[in-house]
């Protein structure tokens, strides 16, 4: 997956697309290796279980739960080799300066939403709180990194069947079935109760 100890490694693409597994693969390789591991995620990511990187399926990794970047970056150890980093849409935006300075440094392996549910490139939450959009996205840091996309299949539901093609889209919806409107914040944290992945054919961009 690697050519050398150090760089970025940026797994990206659809929820239920299998990007947590495929980092959690690539850490226990890793750790195989005898190098120094450290995984964080964002504090107030709670789908799962606190202090762990959890996949939809159940699998593992230890992880440290930071509220942004400059807490991940106190809690460093000196001999830290590895970096593990879900969700990089949720930390605020020092993110991107954080990697594209230590990338050299470390092998960083992260993950990342590519776009939003209105289509977008996902932004980053500004340093003023996790309500707020940065101006910068997950974009931003892409022409940098290794890029390992992971999509899932379409789940909507046709005559005939499932559509199955591949899902670039993430289509949002409100409690009660209905589209989510183009207005709701950009961060709303939920799992098959709120989002299914969509191809290109079947993704309403919301009005």
């Amino acid at each position: 997956m690697r050519e050398s100890e150090t760089g970025f490694i940026f797994v990206v693409g659809n929820m239920f697309g299998s990007k947590t597994s495929e980092m959690i693969h690539l850490l226990n390789l890793e750790k195989d290796m005898e190098r120094k591991v450290q995984a964080f995620k964002i504090s107030w990511d709670d789908r799962y279980r606190i202090g762990n990187l959890v996949t939809h399926h159940g699998t593992e990794f230890p992880a440290m739960q930071v509220t942004g970047t400059r807490e991940l970056t106190n809690l460093l150890e000196s001999d830290t080799k590895v970096l593990g980093i879900e969700e990089v849409q949720f930390f605020d935006d020092r993110i991107i300066d954080f990697i594209l300075k230590n990338k050299e440094r470390y092998l960083i392996i992260a993950t990342a939403l590519q776009m939003d549910f209105r289509g977008n490139p996902f932004p980053l939450r500004s340093v003023r709180s996790k309500e707020h959009d940065s101006e910068k996205h997950v974009g931003h840091l892409m022409p940098y990194a290794k890029i390992v996309p992971r999509y899932p299949q379409c789940t909507f539901k046709e005559e005939g069947g499932i559509c199955r093609a591949e899902a670039i889209y993430t289509q949002r919806f409100r409690p009660d079935g209905s589209l989510a409107p183009y207005s709701d914040p950009t961060v709303v944290v939920g799992g098959k109760d709120r989002y299914a992945p969509m191809c290109s054919r079947h993704f309403v961009k919301p009005k």
